[in-house]
C-alpha cells in the first residue's frame, strides 16, 4: 500500500553528530574548498531573493498608502 506524503513522519536532519567533520587536515581543506566553491556558485541567489522581497515590501507600502490592504489582493495565476 502506498503511503501518502502527508502521512509520513517528518525527516530530521541533525546539525551535528558530535564527531569532528574531518579526520585530518587534508579532509578539512577539501571541505573548506568545496564549501567556498558552493558559496561562490550560489552567492547571487540570496541577493536576488532579498531584492524581490524589498520590491514586494515597497509595493505593499504603496498599496497601504493608497488605502488598499495588500493581504486582501488575490494573486493572479500565470500562464
Amino acid at each position: 500500500m502506498a503511503v501518502l506524503a502527508s502521512q509520513r513522519e517528518p525527516v530530521v536532519y541533525p546539525e551535528s553528530d558530535g564527531k569532528p567533520m574531518a579526520d585530518n587536515t587534508k579532509q578539512f581543506r577539501w571541505i573548506v574548498t568545496i564549501e567556498g566553491g558552493l558559496q561562490a556558485l550560489f552567492h547571487d541567489r540570496g541577493a536576488e531573493r532579498r531584492r524581490a522581497q524589498q520590491r514586494a515590501e515597497r509595493l505593499a507600502q504603496r498599496l497601504r498608502e493608497l488605502g488598499i490592504d495588500p493581504e486582501q489582493i488575490e494573486p493572479r495565476e500565470e500562464g
